[in-house]
This record gives structure tokens, C-alpha cells and sequence, in this order.
């Protein structure tokens, strides 16, 4: 039997390199991401920030599930558009971090365990040496988040 979706709160969370502080960005439900995987004209925009982000700083996704289950990261569909700045050339480019790709988020091993009601980090992407980041892309069409996650246990 395949995984199912998972009804849950998503947040989009920054916090500094030695992870004492957080900023909560953006949350939404998952059902308004989940119901919308093949229409990327119904999924939610996010905002793009003018704050710019820094080598080592974190962009964290965290979940708090409805239910006490196992996730699966692989079989979940995750895209976040970010901008990335180049710090020696000024090059800018528009990306989006996702389970796979040079740029990914880093997931907790699939079926760990997310306790019903208690947020808990999923996937993390820590700002490698030389890039800048911005989250959301200057075109808001382009800047369509999705995060969809599934449980692994059924």
C-alpha cells in the first residue's frame, strides 16, 4: 500500500549556525499544499523576503503532525524557491530546495517517529560558504511552495 498524506502543520523556520535562535518565516497546512501537488497554480506563494541569509545559518522545516506517525521524506513532495546570491561574482539565481538536487534539504531518517500535536524538525539546509540566500524568488509565479508529507507506516 502506498504512503498516505499526512494532515499536519508546516512551518518554514530560519535560526543562526549554533541553532539558539529561530525565527518562525511562513506555515501553512499541509492540506492547502497537498491537495494542490499537480496544479502549481493553487499552491501558496511565499513571500519573498528582502532579509538576506548567511553562510551557516539554517533554513529549517519543521511538522507538526495530527496524528503519531513515521514520515517518509522520499515519497513526500517538498519545493521551496529560494534566491541564492553568489558573494564573489554577484551572480543571482533562482533555485528551489527539495529531497534531492546539488541544493537539498537534509531529512531525519524516514519512518522516524513525529509525535501528535509536538512540533519537531524534518529537514534542515545550512547556507554553504560563498552563497547568500533569500527565501521566495523575485517572480511570485515562480515562488510556489509545497511541502506534502507522508506517512511511512501504512
Amino acid at each position: 500500500m502506498p504512503p498516505v498524506k499526512e494532515p499536519s502543520v508546516v512551518k518554514l523556520v530560519w535560526s543562526d549556525p549554533q541553532k539558539q535562535s529561530r525565527v518562525v518565516l511562513w506555515q501553512s497546512r499541509s492540506e492547502v499544499m497537498s491537495d494542490q501537488e499537480t496544479d502549481i497554480t493553487k499552491q501558496p506563494i511565499l513571500p519573498y523576503y528582502e532579509k538576506l541569509f548567511y553562510k551557516d545559518d539554517y533554513l529549517i522545516v519543521t511538522v507538526t503532525t495530527d496524528a503519531t506517525d513515521g514520515l517518509n521524506a522520499s515519497a513526500s513532495k517538498v519545493r521551496v524557491p529560494i534566491t541564492f546570491r553568489n558573494i564573489r561574482t554577484g551572480a543571482i539565481t533562482d533555485a528551489s530546495l527539495g529531497y534531492a538536487g546539488p541544493q537539498k534539504f537534509v531529512f531525519v531518517a524516514d519512518g522516524t517517529i513525529f509525535t501528535a500535536a509536538v512540533e519537531k524538525d524534518w529537514g534542515e539546509f545550512q547556507i554553504p560558504a560563498g552563497l547568500e540566500l533569500k527565501l521566495g524568488q523575485r517572480n511570485p509565479f515562480n515562488s510556489r511552495v509545497l511541502i506534502s508529507p507522508y506517512d511511512d507506516t501504512v
